[in-house]
């Protein structure tokens, strides 16, 4: 549906460009070339009471040339098709010329494009007729309007202009230096001339009030005050006063002297100290080196101890095995020894008796 709808637009805008072509281009006495034309659709029906979106492009010496005034219109047909639009008062978006006025149309030949939107049927709330312009073709003007050629600057300078004059009147002219002579004098100005210009700014001549001067002189200082209000140079030197309290008290201050003992013995101090802090970081350091020493040795010893003690305890248990050893015999020797005193008791009481059998 929407490509017959742009079908059928393109197919008006058609009629409509050959309508524009066909008819004759006038020129009206102000800026405006006038068009007038009749939109038809493809059933030859005029497009009535539709908004149409014309882009009018003036363009030089050829028909891809040079763009030299371009413009936007926005026109109506009425109700039989028709509608006109003024070349030159449109809206202005571009071209090198601001107007038809500013086209040097004896410098041609001319062509005009025009690119058409109308307006759908059926609006369209995103519809936007710079997207939908569509080239109709460019043509020649064919005859430049009469009253925009003779306006133009081209036509003048087709006539003297002051150059020319003074070049064909310069035989009969003056010698140049007398012309030039005048020409210098006339610059100046006359004595009559100042006195005419400056008399505007002209003086009354002044008299000096020698009242207001005297009334002004009493109010500034005169020599006699300076006596009386102001120390001068004499009275100062003049003065004197005792400085034993100033030599007291500066005698209390340090001297270049003094200053000089100081500064020697804080730098001897700072020798000294610099030595004592070099000693004790040597002795820091012997006594570091030594307490490493001795814990060395003590680690070693602690080894040695360790290996005796383990030998003593390997000691210690086989004497204790060796004593357990000779208990147990020593308890089968005393049974062997009770046994054997148990049998010959025996023997000695079977002997008594046998004895006193």
């Amino acid at each position: 549906m929407r490509t017959e709808k742009l079908l059928n637009l393109k197919t008006l805008l058609f009629v409509f460009t050959l309508s524009v072509i066909a008819n004759n281009v006038s020129a009206q006495n102000n800026v405006g070339i006038f068009f007038q034309a009749v939109a038809r659709d493809n059933f030859s029906n005029p497009a009535k009471s539709r908004k149409i979106y014309v882009q009018s492009t003036v363009i030089q010496t050829s028909a891809t040339g040079t763009k030299v005034l371009i413009e936007e219109h926005q026109t109506n047909t009425d109700a039989t098709g028709m509608f006109s639009i003024s070349v030159g008062n449109g809206t202005r978006i571009g071209g090198a010329a601001s107007g038809l006025l500013a086209i040097d149309w004896s410098n041609g030949p001319f062509f005009l494009n025009l690119k058409i939107a109308i307006t759908p049927v059926a609006g369209s709330a995103g519809w936007d007729y710079t997207k939908e312009f569509v080239d109709m073709g460019t043509t020649s003007f064919g005859a430049v309007p009469y009253a925009l050629y003779a306006a133009n600057a081209a036509g003048v300078n087709q006539k003297l202009n002051i150059a020319d004059t003074a070049k064909m009147l310069s035989p009969y002219a003056k010698s140049v230096s007398v012309q030039n002579l005048s020409g210098v004098v006339d610059t100046k100005l006359a004595i009559k001339d100042t006195l005419a210009m400056l008399a505007p700014y002209a003086r009354v001549s002044a008299v000096l009030d020698s009242g207001y001067i005297n009334a002004q002189l009493k109010s500034k200082v005169s020599l006699a005050d300076s006596g009386l209000k102001y120390v001068t140079p004499a009275m100062l030197a003049a003065k004197t006063f005792d400085s034993t309290a100033i030599y007291n008290q500066l005698s209390l201050k340090a001297s270049a002297a003094d200053m000089a003992i100081l500064t020697n013995s804080v730098t001897t101090n700072a020798a000294n100290i610099t030595v004592e802090t070099n000693r004790a970081t040597a002795a820091e350091l012997a006594l570091s080196n030594r307490v490493g020493s001795n814990t060395a040795s003590i680690t070693a010893n602690t080894a040695a101890i360790a290996t005796e003690v383990t030998r003593a305890t390997a000691a210690e248990l086989v004497l204790t095995n060796g004593v357990t050893t000779n208990a147990a015999n020593i308890s089968a020797e005393t049974n062997r020894a009770t046994a054997s005193q148990l049998v010959l008791t025996n023997g000695g009481t079977t002997n008594a008796a046998n004895i006193y059998a």
